[in-house]
């Protein structure tokens, strides 16, 4: 049988990379494993944190916007709690096209923080309170 790894184990990396899929079942895997706390602990102690598509929600106040409009990532596993990494005050938009538009603008009108669409071309860099889209 194959050892499970310990988190505690790990050393700090340089940088954190978490990828895409479906957003509600890689929150509620790095919280089953208790990455989440890992990854977390290392952003504040200064690892840089690269999110990818379903990573890129991760990282702020709400992974809500991942389950809205048309094109949503299903909440097949049941998470009831949605609180992202909270590195940021704001929500990405990922794979935005001009004909979802008035979804996203539909959902800043629920929410009270920032939503920033990025389309599959942008990128955006964050540093402190500073932030660019690229």
């Amino acid at each position: 049988m194959r050892k499970a790894y310990d988190v505690t184990e790990l050393v700090m990396p340089d940088v954190i990379y978490l990828c895409g899929g479906n957003t509600f079942s890689i929150l509620n895997k790095t919280r089953e494993t208790k990455l989440d706390k890992f990854i977390i602990d290392q952003v504040k102690s200064g690892s840089v944190y690269v999110g990818v598509s379903a990573g890129s929600i991760i990282a702020g106040p709400s992974i809500e916007i991942a389950g809205w409009g048309s094109e949503v990532d299903k909440n097949e596993v049941g998470l009831k709690e949605i609180n992202g990494f909270n590195f940021v005050d704001f929500s990405v938009f990922p794979h935005f096209h001009e004909e979802l538009r008035n979804e996203v603008e539909d959902f800043k009108k629920q929410v009270n923080y920032r939503v920033f669409e990025l389309t599959n071309e942008q990128a955006m860099f964050v540093e402190n309170e500073y932030f660019t889209i690229l």
